[in-house]
This record gives C-alpha cells, structure tokens and sequence, in this order.
C-alpha cells in the first residue's frame, strides 16, 4: 500500500511491457512507477532503473535524442561506481540504442560524445564480481558495433564471460 512497492511494481511490468513491446503499456506503467517514487526518492536501485526504462522507450520509438538526453540526466545526478546492478544496464541500454540508429541521418551528429561519456562511466563503475565485469565486456562489444567496427572476439569474450 505504500510508495515504493507500487513503484517497485510499476517498474517491474514497465520491464515486462518493453520486453514484449507493448510501449503503450511501458509508458503508463513507467509513469506510475515516478509517480511513486518521485523526487524525494533519489537512491539510485529506483533513479537508475526508471532512467534506464525510458531510455528503452526513447529507443525503442526511435528518439536518439531522447536516449541521450536520459543519459545525459542520469548522469548529472550520478552513476554512483557502487551501484553497477543498475549503472551497467543503463550503460548497455545507452550503447545499444546508439548502435541501433547507427546510418539514421539525425542520430550520427553527436555520436561519439555520447560514446565517450559511456566509456567514461563504465571506466568508473565497479565490477567486483564476474558478472559486472561481463557486462563491462559486453558493453564495450556494443560501443564498438555503435562506432562501426565489427568485433567478433570482444563480442565472443563477452558471451563467455556471461556463460
């Protein structure tokens, strides 16, 4: 009945709903979860994800602007290196809508500043266990499709890694 289990479920099926595509759903459901959480519920386990869910919508509609301006957002007010569960998520969302809308006209113009804020967050994100450190080489598998170079070691690293 209180604030942050109705948000912490607004945010798990605006999960759900972007997994199956239904963003009509994503959205209502991502601005429930705000709704709930609010400002005066900056720690990042909340900030974090919501940032990340709208970053997938952005993506997922086609917004490159949008997606960066979420980035950008989230990083003013803070990757904190000790939240890597949801810094590396963020990231990889981040990377792989840039990768997506590689060749789209509108998307080029800023690229490689977005690219550099992304490697420098994840240069600063902790990867204390084997999974973060997956996701580290997983990321970077990403970026480098985002800038146009095909690497298929890095991508088979990351997918060892993950196993």
């Amino acid at each position: 009945r209180t604030a942050k289990p109705r948000g912490t479920a607004a945010g798990r099926l605006t999960k759900i709903a972007l997994a199956r595509g239904d963003w009509a759903t994503a959205e209502r459901e991502l601005a429930t979860a705000r709704e709930h959480y609010g400002r005066h519920d900056p720690q990042p386990q909340h900030t974090l994800a919501l940032a990340r869910y709208t970053l997938e919508l952005a993506a997922a509609r086609g917004r490159i602007e949008e997606v960066r301006a979420v980035l950008d957002e989230a990083s003013e007010i803070g990757l904190p290196p000790t939240a890597a569960p949801y810094v590396w998520p963020l990231l990889l969302a981040a990377a792989t809508a840039e990768a997506d809308a590689r060749g789209l006209p509108r998307a080029d113009a800023g690229r490689a500043e977005t690219l550099r804020r992304i490697r420098r967050a994840a240069k600063a994100t902790a990867q204390p266990v084997p999974l973060w450190q997956a996701h580290a080489l997983l990321l970077e598998a990403e970026v480098r499709r985002a800038e146009g170079i095909g690497d298929p070691a890095r991508w088979m690293a990351a997918a060892d890694a993950l196993e």
